[in-house]
């Protein structure tokens, strides 16, 4: 769990008392003995490790990495492990702030509990010392992924900077900020030994607009009020961000495209994972209007088994409609319950 994982970071940049302090705000905060669980995910017993080890003073940051426990902030004056019926492994909290006070990495081998040895200070490596250069990855900051007029963007960092869009690839300046008006993507070159850092801008049409009937889910906003119109495209996997979602309701939103225009079809991005609870809409009705009293409309269907399993998203279009509209309203019909085969 990040929120957990990362206090004992401070301690490999040295800051061995701010890795404490958080360890100890964790350790008394975050576990209680009420009925709402753990805070975090406790599928797999994660955080309750956690706990036990954190207790114990000492914790596997990098589970691969020769068998070492960072040592942390224990709550017992001492400590003893029986690793098997003749070898036992002990320490106390005095013998864990000598180790943090040593000049030696503040831990305790994995090996040294099976084999039952007095913890000591680990000496600090010398021949590797300095041989590990840090290198800083560019960012490309910008206030949205979409827009509709023009988008101010800065790349920061070290590297060459290039745009590309539909009139071709230009360069673009580092640490200064630069204005795109058409889809765009930025990238930055800046290792030989690593692939450029990109990002990708839409802009879409500052004409239209929407009116959303319908509340989304906090959780699945994507880009908030306009999401369903920004040009940006979820995947397979909901849990990217992009996609918008809605619970327990029909979703009913009415697009204005601002003059008015013939219509060739109308399609709606939608996804679907099964184990995740997130269905198809039961039917979709797309009406159109030149003046938002006559309307015209027809309902299209997703023919898809609702038993598949893993996510899955596609555009459900219209047939041919050739009509004038300036107003568009489409209505999404919930899927309702869970059908009873479903785990849920």
């Amino acid at each position: 769990e990040p929120s957990h994982h990362m206090a004992y970071l401070y301690s490999w940049l040295g800051k061995h008392d701010k890795a404490r302090h958080y360890l100890d705000r964790i350790l008394n905060e975050l576990y209680q003995d009420g009925p709402a669980g753990l805070s975090g995910n406790e599928d797999c017993g994660q955080m309750s490790t956690w706990y036990v080890l954190s207790a114990m003073g000492m914790f596997p940051i990098a589970p691969g990495d020769g068998g070492r426990y960072d040592l942390g902030e224990p709550l017992f004056e001492s400590i003893q492990v029986q690793v098997n019926d003749t070898t036992t492994w002990s320490m106390s909290a005095t013998e864990l702030e000598g180790l943090i006070g040593s000049k030696g990495k503040p831990m305790v081998r994995h090996e040294s509990i099976m084999q039952g040895s007095k913890p000591g200070p680990i000496a600090r490596g010398t021949v590797l010392d300095g041989a590990y250069l840090c290198t800083t990855a560019p960012v490309i900051v910008a206030p949205a992924a979409s827009f509709s007029d023009a988008l101010e963007v800065t790349a920061k960092g070290t590297g060459t900077c290039t745009i590309t869009d539909a009139s071709g690839t230009r360069p673009c300046p580092m640490n200064a900020p630069f204005t795109l008006t058409a889809t765009s993507t930025v990238a930055v070159d800046w290792s030989e030994h690593y692939a450029p850092v990109t990002a990708h801008f839409t802009r879409f049409d500052s004409d239209l607009k929407i009116t959303l009937d319908s509340e989304y889910a906090n959780q699945y906003a994507a880009g908030g009020d306009g999401a369903l119109i920004d040009g940006i495209r979820g995947g397979a996997d909901f849990r990217t961000g992009a996609w918008q979602g809605y619970q327990g309701q029909d979703v009913t939103f009415t697009l204005d495209l601002g003059k008015v225009v013939t219509v060739d079809s109308v399609g709606l991005g939608m996804l679907q994972d099964m184990m995740a609870w997130i269905w198809y809409p039961e039917q979709v009705q797309v009406a159109w209007s030149t003046n938002r009293r006559q309307w015209s409309s027809t309902i299209v269907v997703p023919n898809v088994d609702r038993q598949l399993e893993g996510g899955m998203h596609m555009d459900l279009w219209t047939g041919p409609i050739g009509r004038k509209a300036r107003f568009i309203t489409i209505t999404a019909r919930n899927a309702g319950p869970c059908p009873d085969w479903h785990l849920g």
